[in-house]
């Protein structure tokens, strides 16, 4: 038995479809990271494609550092409170506390967001894209943003904390 035409057919175009498929995930995935890194789940380096870029230890601008400092600080002190808690139980107070915590950092990550990061922020070839200080930051938010939405943020807390300290002594120092 030969397989018939319109089953070899349907064959072909599942075949394109799925190389189609695999090839704009690739192309999708290297556009949005100019460094040449799958941010998320994947974290694949692509060094036949990667971008070379030179981070600059820069001043930062005035209105970027009064920005970044205090999101940075907010979103550092929502997840300690967040990992001092753990599992255990807390009395209304103290949730209200913490709910007023994760409101802040929420409410000064989005500003963040909307103001350096999105598409409307930004220019790409803004000289801040190239400071540490933002790429730090760029990559702390890109962590807590995969984190919330895979439910896995009690595991990427530590790593959060002590890379949202390193962006905060980075712009003390700079």
């Amino acid at each position: 038995d030969r397989p018939h035409f319109s089953d070899m057919a349907r064959l072909r175009v599942l075949r394109a479809s799925l190389l189609a498929l695999t090839l704009t995930f690739w192309s999708r995935a290297w556009v949005a990271s100019r460094r040449g890194v799958v941010h998320g789940m994947l974290a694949l380096p692509l060094p036949a494609l990667a971008d070379v870029i030179r981070l600059q230890q820069a001043p930062l601008p005035k209105e970027y550092r009064d920005s970044l400092v205090p999101a940075a600080q907010a979103l550092k002190e929502a997840l300690e409170a967040e990992e001092s808690v753990g599992d255990a139980f807390i009395g209304e107070e103290a949730e209200k506390t913490l709910s007023g915590l994760e409101q802040k950092a929420g409410q000064l990550i989005q500003k963040y967001g909307e103001r350096y990061m999105s598409e409307r922020g930004l220019r790409p070839d803004d000289p801040l894209r190239d400071n540490q200080a933002y790429f730090l930051m760029e990559d702390a938010v890109n962590i807590f943003e995969v984190a919330v939405k895979t439910d896995q943020l009690p595991k990427a807390r530590g790593k959060l904390i002590a890379k949202l300290q390193e962006v905060l002594d980075l712009a003390e120092k700079v």
